[in-house]
């Protein structure tokens, strides 16, 4: 949720800046798609960095949630999702 609301707001801009988006050098299926740049990291310590959890989750996110027009369709459709994921365990 955080993810989602710095890019729609633009603020804080230190960790807006932070989140970079994917450009595929050829057009792909997944050019439509607001997917995020996942950048690399050399250690298991880095991966617990905001840089790199954020986009990595925002893109594992179904589409349909992604582009949510408000922040209130936004959590009632993740909220649907988790508990539907949470109820085919």
């Amino acid at each position: 949720m955080l993810t989602y609301k710095i890019l729609a707001t633009c603020e804080p801009a230190y960790l807006y800046d932070t989140l970079l988006p994917y450009w595929p050098a050829h057009t792909l299926r997944c050019s439509n798609q607001q997917l995020l740049q996942i950048p690399y990291m050399h250690t298991k310590f880095g991966q617990h960095s905001f840089k790199y959890c954020s986009p990595k989750i925002l893109n594992e996110i179904l589409a349909i949630i992604n582009a949510s027009a408000t922040l209130a369709t936004f959590k009632r459709r993740l909220k649907s999702h988790l508990l539907s994921q949470l109820a085919s365990q």
